[in-house]
């Protein structure tokens, strides 16, 4: 939809580690800001784009986003986080994130958003995994 939560209250606290591929993870930086992580994903908006309800991402900070990526996003007063593609406008420094389904427009932010810190990217969505349900 159109985010969740925020990042406030958000620690790192490692509860498992999971082997992954270099390709899976990306550049690994040697800043303690920008290393990856993984968040779980609760919603539907992004499931047309192989991101279900329940998946954790892979989130690279040190990866460069690029128009069409899928990024994990903070935005507003209350710094919601969502997963939302991203692309660029450069003739105007402004940006728009959209959702995989129709059912959530797209959201543009100014520069003076993302100058004003309204809008920042936390990092590059490089991988999306689904825990198996159990059956009943």
């Amino acid at each position: 939809g159109y985010g969740n939560g925020g990042m406030d209250g958000i620690i790192a606290e490692a509860e498992e580690f999971i082997p992954m591929g270099r390709s899976d993870v990306g550049i690994i930086s040697i800043d303690s800001d920008k290393q990856p992580f993984l968040i779980e994903i609760s919603g539907n908006s992004m499931e047309a784009a192989n991101i279900a309800d329940g998946a954790r991402v892979l989130v690279n900070p040190a990866e460069e986003v690029d128009d069409g990526d899928v990024a994990l996003v903070c935005f507003g007063i209350k710094n919601e986080i969502a997963v939302k593609w991203v692309y660029f406008d450069r003739r105007t420094g402004s940006l728009e994130i959209r959702s995989a389904s129709p059912l959530y427009p797209p959201r543009v932010f100014t520069k003076e958003d993302i100058d004003n810190g309204f809008f920042y990217i936390v990092g590059k969505v490089m991988h999306s995994m689904v825990k198996p349900r159990r059956g009943e």
